[in-house]
């Protein structure tokens, strides 16, 4: 009897001291949260990007404004007013855009510093956000495109604090594509090329940041073979030509962040 109850402790010992091993063993199931930015902090960028496009729908309505029709005058005059009701309501949204991105970055510039964004990057996307404003107020075109990709590029640093995101990489890459595009349009040909080669550095590092998304690299080839379009179309010349590339690459971008 007292032999048998020896035994059954011993059975007992064992199991316990197997299934502690087993637990040992076992690894705890976790989650690593990704480190992006929030939705709130990337809607400046948003902001930025629908500018940029307003404003050149904005000017092509203004540049039909005048255009002789073939109707009749008191039908040309409605055609007039409602086109003029177009452009009021595009700059509109333009300027209500412009104030959401100040207020946006008035809420999120403590984030952004706590951080660890440096006073130097923080005064040069001041600067090229107030020029954006200053631009806009004067509907000056060409100086919203360069200001607001200066913008762009001047935020790209804040994203870049946040170890998962891959949108400083882009917000680069439509910088130079838009200023190859200026330059273009200037007939600065060369100065164009060169720009765009600057995107070299910044779709190298996109590409280690999205590499293990299989959708977003089929996407990464086509920008890449874009980008290459657009330098090739930079040596004819033709501005429209040159819009259109750029609006692909701009495209192409935009699916990859999505």
């Amino acid at each position: 009897m007292k032999k048998g109850f020896i035994v059954l402790i011993l059975m007992i010992i064992i199991v316990s001291s197997t299934s502690c091993q087993v637990r040992q063993n076992q690894k705890p199931t976790t989650y690593e949260k990704s480190d992006k930015a929030s939705e709130g902090l990337y809607r400046i960028v948003e902001n930025i990007n629908d500018i940029i496009i307003d404003v050149e729908k904005a000017g092509k309505l203004s540049a039909t404004f005048n255009e002789s029709t073939s109707l009749i005058e008191a039908d040309i005059l409605k055609e007039k007013e409602k086109k003029k009701e177009e452009i009021k309501k595009a700059w509109e949204e333009i300027n209500s855009k412009i104030k959401d991105s100040h207020e946006s970055w008035n809420k999120y510039e403590k984030e952004i510093m706590e951080r660890g964004a440096t006073s130097e990057y923080i005064l040069k996307f001041k600067n090229s956000l107030n020029g954006l404003t200053v631009a806009v107020e004067n509907r000056e075109n060409k100086d919203i495109i360069n200001y607001g990709s200066k913008a762009l590029f001047d935020f790209s640093p804040f994203l870049e604090l946040y170890k998962d995101e891959f949108r400083g990489e882009t917000s680069r890459i439509k910088y130079y594509v838009y200023q190859s595009y200026l330059a273009g349009e200037n007939n600065e040909l060369e100065k164009a090329k060169d720009l765009l080669d600057m995107t070299e550095e910044y779709t190298a590092g996109l590409r280690q940041k999205i590499e293990d998304d299989q959708k977003k690299m089929k996407i990464f080839e086509k920008l890449v073979l874009s980008l290459q379009d657009m330098k090739e179309a930079i040596n004819v010349g033709n501005n429209n030509l040159l819009k259109i590339k750029r609006d692909i690459i701009l495209q192409n971008i935009k699916d990859i962040e999505e």
